[in-house]
């Protein structure tokens, strides 16, 4: 069996090494190694948190690869790739893209490709991190919030790969958006081949459904002769005709067939520890080892596997027989990285072995090391072992024993200050209505404005400039605050052209003289956030006034603070509507009376705080609501307001007791049937507690009144069950204690909800006096 393979001898140029994603070289280590040097980068802000997605924790941590002299490392958090002297650890050069790079780069004949969520495939010169050309995946530069980051509307997370002398690699995640495979030549950036319509195909999904969907590439792209495979986020990989970019198929396989990595084995691939045949995508067996050339090496504990391939029987490839299984002296953990004729395995406890398998039939252990924190993966270059930690460590173990050199994470963090704000930065706090919401600063030229918005506010700051340099300026700025990526980062783009989404901002800035006309303005106007958005700008209230009126803004406030005017977005937008009951409102009605919601629809956002505490969709428990721009959702004892423009969680307020009914998988009708326990309205969130019924501040989620009913004759205050707001009125029921689940006759006391109330009551919503009953 043959393994396809692009490294040069003694490099590591892409992710596990070849373009088959085999983590195997030919080339063995030194048998001692000791620690050379050890860098601590800052923990990864990875895209996907959700325990749900462990399939798509591609940048848990760094990915390294290695060619000649440098290490390059690409880095989410800061949205950069940076070189590193293998020897020394030294850092040689650093570059700057406009969103997370998520993936491990590829180090090709002096050159380096790296991808970045911000819609680019950059290629630098190795020797200083120049670009010698980029290349936007996307017909358009138009931006979205993607996992709580400013990127392109179709990021690149197809992860690119070299093989045969051509570079492979995809743009957009989501198939209904679009998705674009290339083949490219490597030395120019010339396109070879492009697929842009394989993302609708119509395909039967898990449980039977069919429907248009395809591949959803995110992940790191295998590449053989004949097929290049697409990891497709949670499903599984899709397969095209690497010469020609023809689509092959794309078999949606179950919840748990799909991930980011995908090995290629001769005429078989692995994803997710299932083996399947490339020419059909037929599932043949179970494996989860390193797939070597000669056979499968697994290791687990102390105990050494290894799996010899078995031809073709019938036309099927049979599941791999044992070719030898041996127990070592000592637990190993598992492997990671084959290099020569060893394994190097870790253990949870940071412990690194090296095992040879020289002879696999007595395989042992022939050094071990220790790295600070948990092994996330590894790789073997210039006669080092390179470890990357969970916590964002590197470290080089090599053959000299020396006093090894350490770079601890630098943290710089903004000095707090009691000097009163400016005026400008006064006015965009007083008037803004979400002090941790996003504010776009137009113009880089200013770094004193962005550092004091940074200290004295808690916006979170996209700066924009065409001003390549300026932007530099800013960024290296930001990164000595530590806070680039969380609270601030910057664009180079010509600031009314940007492509940024709209209703984005709740504040928008600038100290510049941007020569303003009704065109632009009417384009900040745009990117404002409604219920608030306001735009402090250095331009006199007649003028501002005048623009406004030229530009036919609707629903817009002109005030003046000084020589500064105010624009504002006020209220919703012109024809919106709330969805503020299970189903759309008090009468039950399932109509939404908003008029602006009508397709063709694309992505405003995506991504927010993880779903692992939100409830399970076979519960049915009650829908989401949407009210006031906040979307309100209910999981396992706790309520989440999310913002309905950007996605950021606004709250989350813990309820104990809330959701307990619908916290199961057992397909019971659930608030379809008994109704829900809370609704919303602009100003205000009316949630059901057994006893009571908590008023909560729409904004904050803070209780603002907690009502109860009469008690009865016995002296019991009655549970409520369900309830509506209509104008000034909240009409609800009451008297239920208690409903079965409906799956193992387990009675659920105590609960909120039931399916026949006994009691109807109507209050005054703002003051909970009851009128009838």
């Amino acid at each position: 069996m043959m393994i396809a393979a692009t490294a040069v001898s003694a490099d590591w140029p892409m992710w596990k090494c070849n373009s088959s994603r085999t983590a195997v070289t030919p080339d063995a280590l030194s048998a001692e190694l000791h620690l050379q040097w050890s860098r601590q980068l800052p923990r990864a802000r990875q895209a996907w948190r959700d325990k749900s997605n462990f399939m798509l924790f591609f940048d848990a941590s760094y990915e390294p690869v290695v060619m000649g002299k440098l290490m390059f490392v690409g880095s989410m958090n800061t949205d950069s790739v940076t070189a590193y002297s293998t020897e020394t650890g030294e850092e040689a050069w650093c570059f700057y893209t406009d969103g997370p790079v998520r993936f491990a780069p590829v180090a090709y004949k002096g050159k380096v490709y790296a991808a970045s969520d911000d819609g680019h495939l950059y290629c630098l010169n190795a020797a200083d991190g120049k670009v010698v050309w980029k290349m936007r995946g996307s017909p358009t530069h138009r931006k979205i919030l993607g996992n709580q980051r400013l990127i392109g509307m179709r990021p690149v997370r197809g992860a690119p790969v070299i093989h045969n002398d051509v570079l492979y690699y995809a743009a957009g995640i989501w198939p209904f958006m679009g998705t674009y495979i290339y083949a490219l030549n490597p030395e120019t950036g010339t396109v070879i081949w492009a697929n842009t319509g394989s993302g609708s195909h119509w395909l039967r999904q898990p449980h039977g459904a069919p429907s248009f969907a395809g591949t959803a590439p995110q992940g790191y792209l295998a590449a053989t002769d004949h097929h290049l495979l697409i990891p497709s986020s949670r499903g599984a990989p899709g397969v095209y005709d690497s010469q020609t970019g023809a689509f092959i198929y794309c078999r949606v396989a179950g919840k748990n067939a799909g991930g980011y990595a995908v090995s290629v084995a001769g005429d078989m691939f692995i994803n997710n520890r299932s083996v399947y045949r490339i020419k059909d995508g037929g599932r043949i067996a179970n494996s989860d080892g390193i797939v070597a050339p000669d056979a499968i090496y697994a290791v687990q504990g102390a105990t050494v596997s290894v799996y010899s391939y078995e031809t073709e029987a019938e036309g099927d490839r049979q599941p791999f027989p044992i070719k030898a299984k041996t127990t070592l002296e000592k637990e190993v953990g598992r492997p990671y990285i084959k290099a020569g004729d060893a394994l190097y395995c870790a253990r949870n406890d940071g412990t690194v072995s090296a095992v040879s398998v020289a002879d696999p039939s007595a395989p042992a252990i022939t050094w071990q090391g220790r790295i600070d924190g948990k092994v996330w993966n590894m790789l073997a270059a210039d006669d080092r072992l390179f470890v990357v930690s969970e916590e964002g460590g590197i470290f080089c173990f090599g053959a000299d024993k020396r006093e090894p050199i350490t770079y601890p994470t630098v943290k710089n963090v903004l000095a707090e200050t009691s000097r009163k704000p400016s005026a400008l930065v006064e006015a965009v706090i007083n008037n803004c209505s979400d002090p941790e919401g996003y504010c776009v600063v137009l113009g880089a030229g200013n770094r004193s404005l962005v550092t004091e918005l940074l200290v004295q506010s808690k916006l979170k700051l996209i700066v924009v400039d065409s001003d390549a340099q300026a932007i530099d300026a800013i960024r290296k700025s930001i990164m000595a605050s530590g806070l680039y990526g969380i609270r601030a980062s910057a664009y180079v783009a010509d600031p009314f052209d940007a492509g940024l989404p709209p209703y984005l901002a709740s504040a928008i800035v600038t100290d510049g003289d941007q020569a303003l006309d009704s065109r632009k303005l009417a384009t900040l106007f745009g990117v404002l956030r409604p219920y608030g958005g306001v735009a402090v700008l250095p331009v006199k209230e007649e003028a501002l006034t005048a623009l406004a009126a030229s530009a036919k803004l609707q629903k817009s406030d002109v005030t003046a603070i000084g020589d500064l005017g105010l624009i504002k977005r006020a209220g919703a937008l012109p024809g919106s509507a709330s969805w503020s009951h299970q189903y759309a409102d008090a009468a039950n009605s399932v109509v939404s009376k908003d008029t602006l919601v009508k397709p063709p629809f694309g992505l405003l956002w995506f991504g927010g705080p993880t779903n692992d505490e939100i409830l399970p969709r076979h519960g049915h428990g009650p829908n989401p609501q949407v009210a006031g721009g906040r979307v309100l959702i209910e999981g396992a004892n706790i309520l989440r307001a999310l913002d309905a423009y950007t996605g950021r969680l606004l709250w989350q307020r813990r309820l104990e007791g809330v959701g307990h009914y619908y916290d199961n998988t057992s397909h019971h009708p659930g608030a379809n049937s008994i109704g829900s326990n809370y609704a919303s309205t602009e100003d205000a969130v009316y949630i059901l507690m057994k006893e009571k019924c908590l008023k909560l501040d729409a904004g904050t989620g803070d209780t603002v009144k907690e009502f109860v009913l009469p008690a009865g004759s016995d002296g019991v205050r009655p549970n409520w069950g369900s309830l509506r707001v209509e104008g000034e009125f909240l009409v609800a029921t009451a008297l239920p204690l208690g409903i079965p689940t409906g799956n193992d006759g387990d009675v659920r006391t105590n609960v909120t909800y039931a399916s026949a109330s006994q009691l109807l009551v109507v209050l005054e919503r703002n003051t909970g006096k009851l009128l009838w009953t």
